[in-house]
């Protein structure tokens, strides 16, 4: 049966803490509240997610009654800590930041919801089909209308020049500046003048406990257009592609991070 569990930021902290890593836990607490916590009000928060846990036996006693995390616990802890790679899919809007990720570990994926920055939902899935599906849903890509573009290249120093434009005239010199097709490159400015939302799907490794993120693509939603922008390493220099968004595009990009 798929395991699925929602837990309080407390509850998870504690599990993290239990399975050896406090300054994680500590971490992961202080990042989930507007003011810093202090040391006192840390241990009472963590004191109660104790007995939460042991309400929902995840937080067992052994044969000496000393408290000891559950199988489904030390599950939880391996997969916030001990996964080989995890597809992390984000967006801003002027209310904030919104994060879904997945996280892959034994054959099966986990699904990772964080809810109003307190609450995470962790849910496992068989079939990776969840990743794309849900990718497709959390960037609204159902709803985009086709449009027409040819996918070409853009070298990084002006993508990030057109990122930091203060208007619309001067991300429009800065595209100018590649081979990208005039019509490309209006509608590009217009958007990057105009976004609803700029996005990203990364590839995030853990290598010698320190997330690395070397794969992935960034996206724009303009008034009326989504393209897909995903940088890569040249012999001349980084350079990014640009894709008009559907998604057929999605679909296979996804893929391949998760190859």
């Amino acid at each position: 049966m798929a395991r699925v569990f929602r837990l309080s930021v407390e509850e998870l902290a504690y599990i993290l803490a239990e399975s050896g890593h406090p300054e994680t836990a500590q971490s992961l607490l202080q990042e989930s509240f507007s003011t810093e916590l202090a040391a006192e009000d840390v241990m009472q928060r963590l004191l109660a997610a104790g007995h939460s846990l042991m309400a929902r036996e995840l937080l067992l006693f052994d044969s000496n009654l000393k408290p000891t995390l559950s199988e489904d616990a030390r599950w939880l802890a391996r997969v916030l800590l001990d996964v080989p790679f995890s597809i992390r899919y984000t967006f801003a809007v002027p209310e904030g930041q919104k994060n879904l990720t997945y996280h892959f570990i034994d054959g099966k994926i986990v699904e990772h919801r964080v809810e109003f920055g307190v609450v995470h939902a962790l849910s496992e899935y068989a079939d990776s089909q969840i990743v794309i599906d849900s990718g497709i849903s959390f960037f609204q890509i159902e709803q985009e209308p086709p449009f027409n573009a040819a996918e070409g290249e853009l070298a990084q120093t002006l993508l990030s020049q057109a990122q930091t434009g203060a208007d619309l005239a001067q991300i429009r010199q800065a595209l100018a500046q590649s081979a990208l097709p005039a019509s490309t490159q209006e509608m590009l400015a217009q958007d990057f003048a105009n976004a609803r939302y700029r996005g990203s799907a990364l590839r995030i490794e853990y290598r010698a406990g320190e997330a690395v993120s070397d794969f992935g693509f960034l996206l724009l939603r303009g008034p009326e257009r989504l393209w897909l922008l995903k940088p890569v390493q040249r012999p001349e220099g980084a350079v990014v592609i640009v894709m008009p968004g559907s998604i057929a595009t999605f679909q296979r990009e996804v893929a391949a991070l998760m190859a």
